[in-house]
């Protein structure tokens, strides 16, 4: 991209990172949605996919400004996940605050490993292991409880085919 371009998206991002640590609350929590001007929740507060979106959303701030204040606030918001919406004896995470019904959606799937991938890149390695070590039961647990179905076979046109070389998409 354009210099200019890099310059002003990065201050984009900067300034909704700070709005979301304006609007994080003091235990690392997010609402669903918020007023732009005065930063009160119009949403709801009790729903776990807007935590591990806010997690997701601060480490991306932190990639491209390198500012420390972004990894603690979404490890404020990893903490208050752990705390408050994962349910041990399902292996799987609330979809609402005091509430053991679990909703499966694609969305929060995506968003919870999002928020597992992200926070693995940004936090020392003997902090992560009680947090990895619950990965492969929450994966497990989330696909059967969905119906996705799960292959020990994970072939891309590369891996298939060879790496270096050319393959029928051409992305090998």
């Amino acid at each position: 991209l354009e210099p200019e371009l890099t310059e002003a998206a990065i201050r984009i991002v900067k300034k909704n990172a700070d709005f979301l640590l304006d609007v994080q609350g003091d235990d690392g929590s997010f609402c669903e949605s918020y007023y732009i001007f005065g930063n009160k929740p119009v949403g709801s507060c009790n729903l776990g996919r807007p935590n591990f979106v806010g997690i997701f959303a601060l480490l991306e701030a932190y990639k491209l400004t390198h500012d420390i204040k972004y990894v603690e606030g979404a490890r404020l918001t990893w903490n208050y996940v752990w705390a408050n919406y994962w349910h041990e004896p399902s292996g799987l995470f609330r979809s609402r605050l005091n509430d053991d019904t679990v909703i499966i959606h694609a969305l929060d799937v995506t968003a919870q490993l999002r928020a597992y991938r992200e926070m693995l890149f940004v936090t020392p390695i003997h902090m992560s292991k009680p947090f990895i070590n619950k990965f492969s039961r929450w994966a497990v647990q989330t696909l059967m409880m969905s119906g996705m179905i799960q292959s020990e076979e994970n072939r891309s046109g590369e891996l298939a085919i060879g790496v270096g070389s050319r393959d029928w998409d051409n992305d090998g």
